[in-house]
């Protein structure tokens, strides 16, 4: 049975993020290598994969030696670094591409954190049950962790995150 997957701020080939977030590689290399591994290693060919933006720094050439080779029918909400590369660039390497919001089982999947007034207004009237987000790598601090999800891959063992288990950490059945 096919399973769903989340994932944001893979960062691939961004050297400083091995820096910003005491990332566990030496170098770029070591880091592209390791981050493909564990997401194949992870998601199967026939599951789906929702990338919440910040996918990767480079050129075509970048994109051209890591994105064909991850597994998955691949989904990209667009990041705030994603939009050096326009959305048909994006459609070589991902199946969808999005500027918007996803809505999911009850779930806003969003680059950013939602404000917390738009939130309040999105799950008072029912319309989400909570927020799954990148952009804030691992500065979850200040974030309400009932309302909130961050899936940047520091706080996933650099890897996708079965949506089932972020369905459960809501309440989501």
């Amino acid at each position: 049975m096919p399973k769903t997957w989340i994932v944001a701020d893979t960062h691939f080939n961004h050297s400083n993020i091995i820096l910003y977030e005491n990332r566990p590689f030496k170098d770029n290399d070591e880091m592209n290598k390791e981050l493909i591994k564990r997401w194949n290693e992870t998601v199967a060919p026939e599951d789906t994969v929702y990338h919440l933006g910040d996918v990767s720094f480079g050129g075509r050439a970048i994109r051209d030696s890591i994105l064909p080779h991850l597994n998955g029918y691949k989904i990209l909400r667009l990041g705030n670094h994603d939009y050096r590369t326009s959305k048909p660039q994006w459609l070589k390497y991902f199946d969808e591409v999005y500027e918007d919001d996803i809505l999911l089982d009850d779930l806003c999947l969003s680059h950013y954190p939602l404000d917390e007034e738009v939130h309040a207004k999105l799950s008072f009237t029912g319309l989400i049950k909570g927020n799954v987000h990148g952009h804030v790598h691992s500065q979850i601090d200040g974030l309400d962790q009932t309302k909130y999800k961050c899936v940047s891959v520091e706080l996933t063992d650099y890897r996708p995150i079965d949506f089932e288990i972020i369905k459960a950490h809501f309440g989501v059945i």
